[in-house]
């Protein structure tokens, strides 16, 4: 997908803007990616806000734990 190499290289080059908006909306149009919380987490982490780097830590893992399956 375009949009996630774009988002990851912009990490890697320190463009946390840029790819704080793109993993939002990547997360908004694939949000049973844990992949996009982690990173949108690392971002949030390398700006100092732990709270929401913590919050989307919790939704990466949370999307990781296997979900009961109906009958």
């Amino acid at each position: 997908m375009e949009m996630e190499r774009t988002a990851r290289e912009a990490l890697a080059e320190g463009d946390l803007k840029k790819s704080m908006d793109l993993y939002t909306k990547l997360i908004e149009l694939i949000p049973q990616n844990p992949l996009y919380f982690t990173y949108l987490g690392e971002i949030f982490q390398r700006l100092g806000n732990v709270v929401e780097a913590q919050k989307c830590r919790a939704a990466a893992a949370a999307l990781l734990v296997p979900q009961p399956q109906s009958p």
